[in-house]
């Protein structure tokens, strides 16, 4: 794949993912999300529902996590779109570590509380769409 079509790809990804991130903060508690909701909620609570005040909580919460995970997406767009396409090697690092910090402390912080399933929701799609991508491009980069 030419590295204008990786940064293609690698700029659409990022805008569908900063579409995820606004859909947690506006439904995050809507059935739209119940596929990962449910058994999220299952880790901490068991069998027992979540209260009203704790879904009350995860509903505010959803809102600072999704804006943050739009606003880090958007970004990541236009670095994927304008020096990353230009080549420039520092838009690969700045990506890489933006990326590998997030999926490594979410990954660990998942694994710790007993919510894998999160990993395998939340952080293998990125992975597999955006990091994987990002590596094959790396030979092509140019130091900047």
């Amino acid at each position: 794949m030419s590295h204008d079509r990786l940064s293609t790809w690698l700029t659409a990804a990022s805008g569908c993912f900063a579409l995820v991130g606004l859909s947690l903060a506006l439904l995050g508690n809507s059935p739209l999300f119940a596929t990962y909701n449910d058994p999220i909620a299952a880790v901490f609570f068991g069998d027992a529902p979540p209260s009203d005040a704790a879904v009350a909580m995860r509903g505010f919460l959803y809102g600072p996590l999704g804006g943050t995970i739009a606003g880090r997406w958007i970004a990541l767009a236009f670095i994927f779109h304008i020096p990353f396409r230009r080549k420039e090697r520092w838009a690969f690092v700045a990506a890489g570590l933006s990326l590998g910090t997030w999926l490594l402390v979410d990954s660990a912080v998942s694994f710790a509380t007993g919510a894998w399933l999160n990993v395998v929701m939340i952080n293998l799609a990125p992975s597999l769409l955006v990091l994987v991508p990002m590596l094959l491009g790396w030979r092509s980069m140019r130091n900047a």
